[in-house]
């Protein structure tokens, strides 16, 4: 990535040019000491295309300029149309040397100012609007003091900062709730709520002279004159310090993505990454650049020069990657593709500047000012194009999946299929600028989902196929009237899974289920899980697992169910064969995890695709490393997509036999295609299969349950001990209460030692159980057994011969024999529960539980009906 430089063909103004700011994609103004505005086209940059001359005696110094129209685009024509309330948040800001600032409508035509406002003694160096839509203004000057203003120019606050020197920087926080400024070599950042205190630092050895606040990343980039740039976290925790500049820096912007940064030395103008990673450095011959400046499409940069030139420079060289196929932006009206298998190469011209493109699942999308242009990379000659809406621009972002492509912006997401047919708008809420980051947004052929811009736990979910909103539901609550996922920390990246052939739940009526994996601000991976049917629209028990903690970046596989992890601070990757193992089966959660390792990861280094069985990922300074699994793997996928688990037993087999070979597979990634495949077939009720893998990595136990499930002859039965198998109790009890098998029910609350449920299921459904009798041969078990055994006569023995055992002296029954074990193994820990204890004590006589025991031991007993 690099910067492609071109400049007006003579010195615009006659002297030095102090600030540039972009009023939109296309248009740019530049202001400097002849007191001329030029309003530059980025289509016919030689010339400026409109000039004011400011109608005063000082000279500006800065200027800022905040539109509620974002990026949008406007023809250089409607300049002087444009017709703007002069209340309205579309206004340009502009401070002097004589320590006054003018608010001006963008289309003021030159005549008369109305709004001029006195700020400080001396000049104005710094001005600027908030970020929360520009209701608040910020400046800064040589007498020491941060001024806050309304909109529309009254004083709302003064902040002392020096009585010495002047203030030369400041910047909005991302909320807008805090400043950050300069006081000689110190960082300062000030929240404007009453009584706060200020945050300081000594950030740099010499004088700061600029300061920027990313509202994406919220990180704090800092020049000085001591030669050195900065990145620092809010709490002042330096993250990236530049080596010494052999020329003064006079300037440093982030761009509105929060990906990239720029910085300006008198005779260079350097391109970095977020994290600091130099990528180009472009030097220039005694242009003196004094400011740079983003576009909002972050396509190119403006860039002043004491000489009085204005230079433009746009950003080429954007290479993206999929599979084989790498799309890179050689100018600003072409692209070359190529195919690293083939030597093909294609250069694709483009009438109008690029906009954004995107190369994901076969397909390239290319957007222009105008056009929409849809090609498949087995076909560049006849490309689909649609022409493009004007609010399709303001922000873009393309999302893809293996169906269709979104064209997403601040206020809806607009869906496409690979035709180009329009097929509907989804409208969006609480969006913000930081909202369109590829982290913040996933989307697959079902779904959409999103991060909350003004609660950051929250996700929404969107159905693309209805276009309804899903709804949680969770089981025995009443369903909130809400689409959204609620974490306990804010969120940082989202990863939906884009398997094309997603499994339907055999428990829901054409139910889909969906797997998402989330990463919080604590570098915790989660995967939630959930199904939704056509139905009713309704996402069913949202359900969330902690996988890993201390996680930097996750990716999906394009096509299977596959998730890999890279750690932070280390220097391998985790993959999770299946991850849907954590809901089927937790104890196989480690069994499915295969670990890659390679010394060529970096810090900072980030995961580009998972595709066929190779990993890209790219480091900080942007090489490739390339990392590829085991292809039994894929194939496993394979086999489970086309319902072919008996040939993925077959496959293991052979991998079995191959451990002694000459070239062995490791025995870890055998053990793990078995567990994955046991997982798999859970998951597919495919019983006979799953005994077969679970036999394979010795777990005996879960061989014996499933024979068991395999002799039940209802339906029924099976399906709510497969669920007992993958650990889902509650909705396993849940079909066991539906069904009327109460006694089955209270059973399984008592093997998980649930004592205060087992006794209220009991309770509740006594009525509708028949009691059985139960043979004592004239034993007494429980706590009358001590006290009373000497007074029991004959008649007394004969009579409890034969005891009618009901649901609430079953759980009695099991309690006491919990509880003498506790006391034998000498736990004095262990407590009795009152409630349990009150209903004892009310009892005359406890059977043995062994004796019950032995009777529930017959399936067609715990299985009756009630």
């Amino acid at each position: 990535m690099k910067y492609n430089i071109y400049s007006s063909s003579r010195l615009s103004h006659s002297g030095y040019v102090s600030c540039a700011i972009w009023i939109n994609n296309e248009l740019v103004l530049t202001c400097g000491d002849d007191r001329k505005l030029l309003f530059w086209h980025i289509l016919t940059h030689t010339e400026p295309i409109k000039t004011i001359i400011l109608p005063i005696d000082s000279i500006p110094t800065t200027m800022h300029y905040f539109s509620h129209h974002g990026s949008s685009t406007f023809d250089s024509s409607m300049l002087n149309l444009l017709k703007i309330d002069s209340s309205s948040n579309n206004s340009l800001a502009i401070g002097t040397t004589n320590g006054c600032f003018y608010l001006l409508p963008i289309n003021w035509n030159g005549t008369k100012l109305d709004r001029t406002f006195e700020a400080h003694k001396g000049a104005i160096i710094v001005i600027r609007w908030s970020n929360d839509n520009g209701s608040t203004l910020a400046t800064a000057g040589e007498d020491g003091l941060v001024k806050i203003w309304s909109k529309v120019g009254m004083l709302r606050s003064t902040i002392h900062v020096s009585n010495t020197s002047p203030v030369y920087a400041l910047s909005w926080s991302p909320d807008s709730n805090s400043l950050a400024y300069v006081n000689q070599a110190n960082l300062i950042i000030k929240s404007l709520s009453p009584q706060s205190k200020a945050l300081e630092w000594m950030a740099h050895e010499g004088v700061i002279i600029c300061i920027d606040w990313s509202p994406i990343n919220n990180r704090i980039l800092t020049a000085s004159e001591d030669g050195r740039i900065k990145i620092w976290d809010t709490t002042g925790r330096m993250i990236y310090v530049s080596v010494k500049h052999s020329s003064a820096l006079t300037s440093v912007a982030w761009s509105s993505d929060g990906e990239l940064f720029t910085a300006s030395t008198f005779n260079s103008l350097e391109l970095h990454d977020q994290f600091g990673h130099c990528l180009s450095v472009e030097k220039l011959s005694m242009e003196g650049l004094v400011f740079v400046s983003w576009s909002p499409d972050i396509q190119q940069v403006c860039c002043v020069c004491s000489s009085g030139r204005v230079l433009f420079a746009s950003v080429v060289d954007r290479i993206l990657e999929s599979k084989f196929w790498q799309a890179t932006n050689v100018s600003r009206r072409s692209l070359k593709v190529n195919n690293s298998t083939n030597e093909f190469q294609e250069i694709l011209e483009f009438k109008d500047p690029i906009l954004r493109f995107s190369l994901q699942f076969d397909y390239l999308i290319v957007v222009t000012k105008s056009q929409c242009f849809l090609y498949k990379v087995n076909n560049f000659a006849t490309p689909y194009h649609f022409e493009m809406k004007s609010n399709d621009l303001n922000r873009l972002m393309i999302k893809q999946s293996h169906k269709y492509f979104a064209l997403i912006n601040l206020l809806a997401a607009n869906l496409y299929s690979y035709d180009g047919r329009f097929l509907k708008t989804i409208k969006l809420f609480n969006m913000r600028q930081e909202s369109l980051l590829p982290n913040h947004v996933s989307m697959n052929d079902h779904i959409l989902a999103y991060r909350d811009a003004i609660n950051i736990q929250t996700i929404h979910l969107v159905d693309l196929e209805n276009q309804a909103k899903i709804v949680q539901k969770s089981s025995g609550i009443t369903a909130p009237s809400t689409d959204q996922y609620q974490h306990q920390l804010g969120i940082i990246n989202i990863k939906l899974n884009t398997e094309q052939h997603q499994y339907k739940s055999n428990t829901s009526n054409n139910a889909i289920h969906h797997l998402c994996a989330i990463l919080d601000r604590n570098s915790d991976l989660y995967i939630l899980s959930w199904t939704h049917s056509n139905a009713n629209l309704v996402a069913k028990n949202i359900k969330s697992f902690k996988l890993s903690p201390m996680i930097r970046d996750i990716c999906w596989h394009v096509d299977y169910n596959l998730l890999v992890s890279l750690h932070e601070n280390q220097k391998n990757l985790s993959i999770w064969l299946h991850p849907n193992a954590v809901f089927m089966d937790s104890s196989l959660l480690q069994d499915v995890i295969l670990t890659l390792t390679s010394q060529e990861i970096s810090s900072n280094s980030r995961i580009i695709e998972f595709s066929q069985n190779r990993i890209t990922i790219e480091r900080q300074d942007r090489l490739k490393i390339y990392m590829t699994v085991n292809p039994f793997v894929i194939l496993l996928h394979k086999h489970k997509i086309e319902n072919r688990l008996d040939e993925a037993i077959r496959m293991c087999n052979f991998l079995d036999k191959s451990i002694h070979e000459i070239e062995p597979v490791e025995r870890n990634v055998r053990d793990s295609l078995w567990a994955t495949l046991a997982v798999m077939s859970l998951e597919q009720k495919q019983y006979r299969i799953a005994e077969v893998a679970y036999a394979a990595i010795n777990k005996l136990d879960k061989v014996l349950y499933l024979n068991r499930i395999k002799t039940l002859t209802s339906q029924e039965l099976i399906t709510i001990e497969s669920e007992l198998l993958c650990g889902n109790f509650d909705l396993a009890e849940n079909l066991l209460i539906q069904k009327g098998y109460f006694l089955r029910a209270v059973h399984l609350n008592l093997q998980l030692q649930n004592w205060i449920r087992a006794l209220d299921l009991a309770q509740k459904f006594n009525s509708k159980f028949s009691s059985f009798p139960l043979k004592i041969n004239g034993q007494i078990n429980g706590v009358q057994q001590e006290n009373e055994q000497e007074s029991i006569n004959l008649d007394d023995q004969e009579k409890t011969n034969d005891i009618k055992v009901d649901l609430i002296h079953m759980v009695i029954a099991c309690w006491e024999k919990h509880c003498q074990k506790q006391q034998n193994s000498g736990n004095k820990q262990h407590k009795k529960l009152e409630q349990l204890q009150k209903v004892a004590n009310e009892m005359e006589y406890i059977v043995d539980w062994n004796l019950i025991e032995e009777k529930l031991q017959q399936d067609s007993f715990i299985y009756s009906q009630n």
